[in-house]
C-alpha cells in the first residue's frame, strides 16, 4: 500500500512540475509584436453661407471658409438656407472648389441637397 501512495505522489508532483517547466518555458518564446495600427488623418474644411436667399446657395461669392458665428443657425432642416456645412475626407481650396464638389456630389438637386446635407440651417433674411 505504501508503493501506491508513492507512485500516486511522484505522478502528481512529476505532473505539477512540467506544467511548470511548460509555463516557464512559453515565457522565454518570442511573442508577435503588437504593431500600432496606422493612423490616418481627416482632411475637414468648415464652410459658412454668407448668402440671404436661397438663389444664392450656388454661389461661389457667398460661401467663406470657417465656422459660421451666426445666432440664427439651427440644426432645423426646415429653415430654408444652409449655414454651416462640412466637407471630410477631400481638401477644398476654394469656394470655386466648393461648387464644383457641391454639383459633383449632388448632381440632381443641387441647392435642395446642400441645404439638406448642411451641418446647420437658417432662415432667409430680406
Amino acid at each position: 500500500m505504501l508503493t501506491k501512495t508513492n507512485s500516486w505522489l511522484r505522478a502528481g508532483a512529476l505532473t505539477v512540475l512540467g506544467l511548470g517547466l511548460a509555463y516557464g518555458a512559453q515565457s522565454f518564446t518570442e511573442k508577435e509584436e503588437v504593431k500600432p495600427t496606422s493612423t490616418t488623418k481627416v482632411t475637414t474644411t468648415v464652410w459658412r453661407f454668407i448668402g440671404t436667399n436661397s438663389s444664392e446657395i450656388l454661389q461661389a461669392s457667398k460661401w467663406e471658409q470657417g465656422p459660421s458665428g451666426d445666432p440664427s443657425c439651427q440644426n432645423d432642416p426646415l429653415q430654408p438656407l444652409p449655414c454651416q456645412y462640412t466637407v471630410t475626407d477631400q481638401t477644398i481650396a476654394d469656394s470655386d472648389e466648393l461648387m464644383e464638389y457641391f454639383e459633383a456630389t449632388y448632381p440632381s438637386n443641387t441647392a435642395d441637397e446642400v441645404r439638406d446635407h448642411a451641418d446647420s440651417q437658417k432662415p432667409e433674411t430680406l
